[in-house]
């Protein structure tokens, strides 16, 4: 059995309308979650419940249940990019979470396009998941972007990754 905490704000969607989320991921996982103030009990085979524990985490981290249930495949990783590292004021956490999601999602929705992986910026981190090298490409444009880099920089990276 392994733990995990979620957000209160998350666990509805984890949980989803008449636990339908929950029961999906059990079956597609083979584990069973327990949830509980806001902490998920995984228990099941150990490889199982390491699977079913990276997409709890995704969930966690802002991602919808069918984004983060893509972790099942095994050429699909979840990175997580630490605002933090790169801002310590609320105001400037903002401001980079501004500049990965873009005016009107245009930025978030070109790494993705680029890279073929899905992006999260949920409370102090930023989400990817995909295939391994792609995570890489999309991880390198954010750091770019969490760097101060101009955007022209970071889609001109993306393009030559591609």
């Amino acid at each position: 059995m392994q733990a995990i905490r979620v957000p209160q704000d998350r666990v509805g969607v984890l949980v989803g309308k008449d636990g339908e989320t929950k029961t999906m991921f059990e079956e597609k996982t083979h584990t069973t979650l327990k949830i509980s103030g806001g902490v998920v009990e995984v228990t099941g085979d150990p490889v199982d419940e390491y699977v079913a524990l990276a997409a709890v985490h995704a969930v966690a981290r802002g991602f919808n249940p069918k984004k983060a249930l893509k972790l099942l495949d095994d050429n699909f990783c979840l990175v997580l990019v630490d605002l933090k590292d790169f801002a310590s004021t609320p105001k400037s956490i903002r401001r980079l979470k501004g500049r990965v999601i873009g005016e009107r999602g245009r930025t978030r929705k070109y790494i993705e396009r680029s890279t073929g992986t899905y992006v999260c910026v949920y409370g102090k981190t930023v989400g990817i998941i995909g295939p391994f090298e792609a995570v890489e490409a999309a991880k390198h444009a954010v750091n770019l972007l969490l760097s101060g880099a101009q955007h022209a920089t970071a889609y001109r990276e993306l393009d030559m990754n591609q």
